[in-house]
């Protein structure tokens, strides 16, 4: 009777267990059924499609667009930039996708609404499921919105994804999309007046950010034309740069500094050390001589010659750049200011400093020319020929002639100050010298700087001194546009010199130079010295008033020297004799003319 009974339960588990198990497989297969169904009807849609010539990304794109799909792939591992050119008419996507992967050796699968793209690795496992790499990452959408600290809407703010290119700004209302290109991106808020935020986007479809105002910034003390103003009370357009942010390295001008510092400041910069860099700030003007460049204003000098300051003395640059500054100094600043102010001394233990850098200039792209075989070449194709003077069997680059291969600048800049409660000096001495593209041309200066600030009556009188000598030495080069014209123009077949050392010259044409001739043959320097100094007094009235007492010299002495030697009269003789002998033909002629009865 146990037997009987043992047996009925074992029967009855195993009819349990068999129930569970049918029911399950039903439920698995047709969630497979409805998967694969799912797969059929994406594969089927019918889409139009005429790429031209784009690369595999660009077409998938198109096609997400075409057939609302999302495809996810490693574009190293589908090599996304090769270009193809395709044209589907109302074929289906399974037809699509075929002939456009498999000549790539791609394979795909549809995972739930997606479309996984990989490398085929020779034979393909069947029956096992496909699995999203972690390398292969699929874009999601971010939104948000950014408010200030009292949860204010802030319009502007730029939003960018770390480490990429990819950003957005806030519209009106504060808001913002972007599309990032992992789950865990880091999206960085910036503003000007507010903190920089970090924020990681971990997975979250909204990420909303309050930002803090940086008080730093707005206690700033910004020089203008009256004098020093907080910041936060600045009405006009002021930008300040600090040393740490201006451009470091061998640097001849204060517009090298400031290149790509400042928005709507266009710096040009010469490759030739002798001239500065062009500087346009508020566009061209009419009012003064010269005029693009805007105003410069040292320590409250104006009209300050630029080249007394060395960079490693500079405190602080602020620019001017709307047109209240022409309320100040007039019309010079038609086209803004920059204004510059040097280091000072600290009260302390005297602190010595140097720096030192280094710099090479090359050319980084140079005019495409016909060499000597191949101006030949276009020369008989066309029925024409060199003369013997011109034809020396030299194959000449006369770019690379003229030009040096590497032109090196160096710049030492040593200092030290100090003093105690009521005394603090400063001293520095700067040495510049920098080689220029053009061979022989090179720009040496020497910059001594000394101040002094002294203390009395209680701190309530101070006094200052401020001296400062620059001393420049430029070698220039010799009809210099000239020698740039005939670098391109003189023939490659001519060569540089002749056997016997002499330049080749072939002044049977006209305007036509060896241009290596014209620099070597020839020698101008400009020597200039320049001479700034200037003594304060700042008194300290009642009421919290000041007086303040400024005082200013300038000196400026240039010299100029040329020496040109017997090369340059050569041409000039020759045209002379060309000249008389067509006169002295033209005379026989006429001489030979019978008269008239």
């Amino acid at each position: 009777m146990k037997k009987k009974q043992s047996l009925k339960k074992i029967l009855s588990k195993a009819m349990r267990i068999t129930l569970t198990q049918l029911f399950l497989s039903v439920i698995c297969c047709g969630v497979s059924l409805a998967n694969s169904a799912f797969s059929q009807e994406l594969l089927n849609k019918s889409i139009t499609l005429r790429t031209g010539t784009s690369t595999v990304k660009q077409v998938l794109v198109q096609i997400e667009k075409k057939a609302d799909v999302k495809f996810v792939y490693s574009s190293n591992a589908i090599q996304a930039e090769q270009t193809v050119s395709l044209e589907f008419k109302n074929d289906k996507l399974s037809k699509v996708l075929e002939e456009l992967l498999n000549p790539l050796n791609i394979s795909y699968e549809v995972i739930e609404n997606r479309i996984l793209l990989r490398k085929k690795n020779g034979v393909e496992k069947e029956n096992t499921p496909a699995v999203i790499p972690n390398d292969i990452i699929a874009e999601q959408s971010v939104s948000g919105i950014v408010t200030d600290e009292k949860g204010q809407p802030l319009p502007g703010v730029s939003v960018l994804v770390k480490n990429t290119n990819r950003g957005t700004t806030t519209d009106g209302k504060g808001q913002y999309k972007i599309n990032v290109p992992e789950a865990n991106a880091t999206l960085v808020f910036s503003f000007v007046g507010y903190k920089k935020q970090e924020v990681s986007v971990s997975n979250r479809s909204t990420v909303n950010v309050s930002l803090q105002v940086e008080n730093q910034n707005l206690e700033e003390v910004v020089v203008v034309g009256y004098g020093t103003q907080s910041r936060k009370n600045l009405t006009s357009a002021i930008t300040t740069i600090k040393p740490e942010d201006l451009n470091k390295g061998a640097i001849s001008d204060v517009g090298q500094l400031l290149q790509g510092k400042v928005p709507g400041l266009n710096i040009t910069r010469s490759g030739d050390p002798n001239r500065s860099a062009a500087i346009i700030l508020r566009g061209a003007s009419s009012l003064r001589d010269g005029a693009q460049s805007p105003l410069f204003v040292i320590d409250g000098v104006p009209g300050a010659d630029i080249s007394l300051i060395a960079p490693d003395d500079i405190a602080t640059m602020d620019i001017l750049k709307d047109a209240a500054a022409t309320a100040i100094y007039g019309n010079r600043a038609a086209n803004g200011v920059i204004m510059v102010t040097t280091k000072r001394a600290n009260k302390g233990q005297m602190q010595v400093a140097y720096s030192s850098y280094m710099a090479i200039d090359k050319v980084s792209n140079q005019y495409e020319m016909m060499d000597a075989n191949q101006l030949k070449s276009f020369l008989a194709a066309n029925g024409q020929s060199l003369t013997l003077k011109d034809d020396l069997g030299a194959n000449t680059n006369w770019q690379d002639a003229v030009q040096r291969s590497t032109a090196i600048s160096q710049n030492h800049n040593i200092s030290f100050g100090g003093g105690n409660e009521n005394t603090v000096y400063n001293a520095s001495l700067n040495y510049f010298d920098q080689e220029g593209i053009i061979k022989s041309s090179a720009l040496n200066r020497i910059v001594a700087r000394l101040s002094i600030e002294q203390k009395a009556f209680n701190d309530k009188v101070k006094l200052g001194l401020s001296v400062t000598n620059s001393i420049t030495d430029s070698k220039l080069v010799p009809y210099r546009n000239t020698v740039l014209a005939q670098m391109l123009t003189y023939l490659p077949t001519s060569p540089i010199r002749r056997e016997d050392g002499s330049f080749y010259d072939n002044f049977d044409k006209s305007s036509y130079f060896n241009p290596v001739s014209l620099i070597e043959n020839a020698q101008e320097r400009l020597k200039y010295k320049s001479l700034l100094g200037t003594f304060f007094t700042q008194i300290k009235l009642p009421f919290g008033l000041t007086y303040d007492l400024k005082l200013s010299y300038q000196n400026f002495q240039s010299n100029y020297g040329a020496y040109y030697n017997s090369y340059y009269t050569q041409y000039r003789d020759w045209e002379t004799d060309r000249k008389s002998t067509r006169l002295n033909s033209s005379h026989l002629k006429l001489s030979r003319m019978p008269s008239s009865a």
